[in-house]
C-alpha cells in the first residue's frame, strides 16, 4: 500500500524542510516532497506537522502508560529497572498500538547509590 501524506510542515529532527509532503510504501518512507504516486492513498495533513517519533529515555511505565506515550508522539520508552522478560518486551515491539519499549532490566548501582538506598539489604 503506499500513501502520500499532503500540506504538512515537516520536521526532519534538526531543521524545518521545504518539501510538504512524504510517500510511504508498507512502513517505509518511500520519499519525501516530488510527484505523489498515482493511486496512492491521500491524507491531508492540513498544515499539521510531521516529525520523528520522540524517545522518552527515563520512565517506569506499564501498558496504559504505553498506549497514552504513542498518543503524544513518543514511539519509544526506556524503562528504568524495567520488570519485563525479552519476550515480552518483544511482543510489545511487534504491536502498533503502543509505543516500543527497551529495557536494560535490572540496575546498577555503586554501593550505596541510588535506588539501593530504596532496598533493605
Amino acid at each position: 500500500m503506499i500513501t502520500a501524506i499532503i500540506n504538512a510542515q515537516i520536521f526532519d529532527g534538526q531543521n524545518v524542510i521545504d518539501e510538504r509532503s512524504i510517500v510511504i510504501e508498507g512502513n517505509q518512507i518511500r520519499n519525501v516532497g516530488g510527484d505523489l504516486p498515482e493511486g496512492a492513498a491521500i491524507i491531508d495533513a492540513k498544515d499539521g506537522t510531521l516529525m520523528p517519533g520522540l524517545i522518552d529515555s527515563h520512565v517506569h511505565t506499564d501498558m496504559d502508560g504505553l498506549r497514552d506515550a504513542l498518543q503524544f508522539g513518543i514511539t519509544t520508552e526506556l524503562e528504568m529497572n524495567g520488570r519485563r522478560s525479552r519476550r515480552q518486551r518483544k511482543n510489545i515491539a511487534e504491536r502498533a498500538d503502543i509505543a516500543d519499549l527497551r529495557s536494560p532490566g535490572m540496575g546498577i548501582s555503586p554501593k550505596g547509590g541510588h535506588p539501593m538506598d530504596l532496598y533493605c539489604i
